[in-house]
């Protein structure tokens, strides 16, 4: 009763705060969705059946409408500092344009589910295309770019000279999707928006965003964190892979509870990173190291490169993200730990890319599957870890290389998100189904039976504990 009274103070405070002209159709706006918010009572989800909320998604916050007013200003005063943004007319002062050489990519955006991980994906996403010159837009409600607004790596996104915003509800020539483009919907797109776009050039896929791993159809390799993918540019992977290697297995990474969480054991089958961890310091602990290996001198001391184990809770010794790749590749292994929600982490990305061997329980979350002994070392629970390292200790110089050199392959080939970008532009992969699976949740944020077209009779089936993913061959 007293969140019912709360949330119909806060709808009737916020339709006061909207300042005139500030949105587009805002006393429309405000009659059918704020006002209904007033009225009603506390849910996790605000569902409406108007269409301007089905133009925003099936799943639309509570907090996103509350937090409205705030988050649109703090998004328009980011576009607006940026010249040569395209921006509709209402929130920019001057017009000029974006552009470069590659073929046009458009995060076409109805609901908040990639926001994700702060909206991480969302600036990886605009990395991946900048890297190989396309010109990168996010064409969202302005509801939704508020959300944007709100999270970390969405400011990052709206922040970036070189990203438009395009208004679905505007006509203009300049927010039209442009000729050519290729479109990544977050959702099955309605037909008012299939019809905003310059000529039919324009290719459409739907992104199936969840936990399920369905190889019938394209799978989006797990990204880089964006920190690090914004270094790429200027690094030189070559000379990290070839650099000289201090430690045998390294890990760095946070170590709060909630990576402790058994949630990891019981949905996915696999280990929490706080156990991993805490096996190896029960059984290899004259060997650990609690900081970087920057030299000699910091690593565990007498005892040969391969057996030195260095776990770093990055909360005591953080490492910056211009220094992060160099770091992975003073290792031989990287421990793969799970992250907090689902066990894909993009340490793993990152460890591959300068030929630093996953140590790994997740490899079957990969497409294709990361194999034990070609370009990683498989371990199943943590006896299976313990064995793992007492097999690594044994290697000889010529097993590592050959493993570090099946991690590069693997990387080049199944993970470089520019590379994999670059095949949906050029259309160079099978794209026929018009979707594509990004297995990056913990849940699966779409329905299986209202996505046509996806080349199976029934959803992939797991058994929590048991099968580490829910994978179609």
């Amino acid at each position: 009763m007293i969140m019912a009274a709360l949330c119909r103070i806060t709808g009737r405070s916020i339709i006061k705060r909207i300042a005139p002209g500030e949105l587009h159709g805002n006393a429309e706006f405000a009659g059918e969705i704020l006002t209904p918010l007033a009225k009603i009572g506390y849910h996790r989800h605000f569902v409406h059946p108007h269409p301007i909320l089905a133009e925003n998604g099936p799943r639309m916050h509570l907090k996103t409408l509350i937090r409205y007013p705030i988050d649109i200003r703090r998004a328009r005063r980011m576009l607006a500092s940026r010249p040569d943004a395209l921006l509709h007319p209402s929130l920019r002062s001057t017009d000029s344009g974006v552009g470069t050489g590659g073929r046009p990519v458009v995060l076409d955006l109805t609901t908040t589910d990639l926001l994700i991980d702060c909206g991480r994906h969302l600036m990886t996403l605009a990395c991946w295309a900048q890297a190989i010159g396309s010109p990168f837009s996010i064409r969202c409600s302005r509801l939704i770019l508020s959300a944007v607004a709100r999270k970390i790596h969405g400011r990052e996104l709206l922040s970036e000279t070189a990203v438009r915003w395009l208004d679905p509800s505007s006509t203009d020539r300049e927010n039209q999707i442009p000729a050519g483009a290729l479109v990544l919907c977050d959702a099955e797109p309605t037909a008012s928006r299939v019809g905003n776009h310059l000529d039919s050039g324009v290719t459409r896929l739907q992104m199936l965003i969840g936990r399920d791993i369905d190889r019938s159809i394209p799978v989006m390799p797990y990204p880089m964190h964006p920190a690090t993918l914004q270094q790429l540019a200027t690094t030189d992977l070559e000379s990290l892979r070839a650099t000289p290697r201090r430690c045998g297995v390294f890990f760095a990474g946070n170590q709060k509870r909630k990576y402790g969480d058994d949630k990891m054991q019981h949905e996915f089958g696999v280990v929490p990173r706080l156990e991993l961890l805490q096996t190896l310091k029960q059984n290899f602990a004259p060997h650990i190291a609690t900081r970087p290996c920057d030299d000699d001198a910091t690593c565990p001391r007498g005892l040969p490169v391969r057996d030195r184990i260095v776990l770093v809770d990055s909360r005591e010794h953080s490492i910056p993200a211009s220094n992060w790749l160099t770091t992975i590749a003073s290792a031989e292994f990287f421990l793969c730990c799970p992250g907090a929600a689902q066990p894909t982490c993009h340490h793993l990305i990152e460890a591959m890319s300068v030929g630093t061997i996953p140590l790994i329980e997740y490899g079957d979350r990969m497409t294709p599957p990361l194999e034990d002994d070609v370009n990683a070392v498989c371990f199943y629970g943590t006896d299976g870890l313990v064995t793992a390292i007492d097999r690594i200790e044994s290697m000889s110089s010529a097993q590592i290389a050959r493993l570090r050199q099946g991690a590069i392959a693997y990387y080049e080939q199944h993970l470089c998100g520019s590379r994999f970008m670059q095949a949906l532009c050029d259309e160079t992969i099978d794209l026929s189904g018009g979707l594509i699976c990004v297995p990056f949740h913990e849940h699966n944020l779409y329905d299986h039976e209202a996505v046509p077209a996806l080349g199976r009779s029934s959803p992939p089936q797991s058994s929590p504990g048991k099968t580490r993913s829910r994978q179609v061959a």
